[in-house]
């Protein structure tokens, strides 16, 4: 991910299905009343499909220029997002729970107040034993204990200035409570309608899914179209909307990845385009292009390609060679 913005509800992004706003839940909290705000507004401002993002956003698809002010004006309402656009541009941190609100509302309003921050700057937040800090897509600080005072915020961007890592997956934890993912981390509004009728503690996390904290009985939640098995295929397969819900997508990445998954095959990235938003590290990557696919063996969807123009027939032969 760098193309040097990310869309929020002030700024939202052209897409192939309309615009695209992204919601960033203070402190990664979705209680009963956000989930049934963002519900409503992505049914009655877009076209009602949600996604969850590897940020802990919620992504609503299908705003025209005309409902996106007003899509942005009930976020604030509902307490979702700040009424200054540069402010909410700045307020990135991901959580990943169990970890401490006051901690992470503190360092959402850090970052607010400073200007100048990158686009992509952003902070992960996690237990306090296993605390992680990221900066951007391109600096992580494992293992360290920071007072995240605004002069540490600002040594930290002057570090990340002229730097490019490679990013570093975050690991899940441990943690008691159930994992509610997602199908690719897509959905609708009305499976978030059927989330707030069964919790009023939802988080978000940075695995294109929510956590609940209280062990539950899990099947309530598969009925609303959540994946709770770890085991399942579809959540090792990494897929972006592809065509023709994304207009850079050069083939319809996201429903070939649902075939591919019900054939048990695991562990892939299928992206519509050369530019990998589903996943920016190196994996076995199909590249769409032309309505086919290239194949990289080990690497991101902007690598060179060991096999081009395969069909999906064609790749799915090959898959089940190797």
């Amino acid at each position: 991910m760098t193309r040097g913005w990310c869309p929020s509800v002030h700024a939202p992004m052209p897409s192939g299905d309309g615009l695209l706003a992204r919601v960033k839940p203070p402190c990664g909290r979705l209680p009963a009343a956000a989930l049934c705000a963002i519900a409503t507004s992505a049914r009655r401002h877009g076209n009602g499909i949600i996604e969850l993002t590897s940020r802990g956003n919620i992504q609503i698809r299908g705003l025209t220029a005309a409902s996106a002010p007003r899509f942005a004006a009930a976020m604030v309402a509902a307490g979702l997002a700040d009424p200054d656009p540069a402010r909410e541009s700045r307020r990135n941190v991901i959580t990943i729970p169990p970890c401490d609100d006051a901690r992470v509302a503190a360092i959402e309003d850090m970052l607010a107040a400073i200007p100048g921050l990158a686009p992509k700057f952003c902070i992960a937040v996690g237990p306090a034993e296993a605390d992680i800090t990221v900066i951007g897509d391109t600096i992580w600080a494992e293992g360290q204990s920071y007072g995240f005072s605004l002069e540490t915020l600002f040594r930290l961007t002057q570090q990340a200035n002229g730097r490019r890592l490679q990013p570093t997956p975050i690991s899940q934890p441990a943690s008691a409570g159930l994992l509610l993912a997602l199908p690719f981390g897509q959905t609708n509004a009305a499976a978030f309608e059927r989330l707030a009728s069964l919790t009023d503690d939802a988080r978000t996390t940075p695995w294109r899914a929510l956590h609940i904290p209280a062990q539950t009985d899990p099947s309530p939640y598969e009925a609303a179209g959540f994946i709770t098995d770890p085991a399942d295929p579809r959540r090792s397969i990494a897929a972006c909307p592809g065509a023709p819900a994304c207009a850079s997508g050069a083939a319809p990445a996201r429903a070939d990845a649902l075939r591919l998954a019900g054939l048990g095959i695991r562990d892939i990235h299928v992206s519509g385009c050369a530019k990998g938003c589903a996943h920016p590290r190196a994996a076995l990557t199909l590249v769409g292009r032309g309505g086919r696919y290239d194949l990289i063996p080990h690497g991101r969807a902007a690598d060179a390609p060991a096999l081009a123009g395969l069909t999906l027939d064609q790749t799915i032969s090959y898959l089940a060679k190797s």
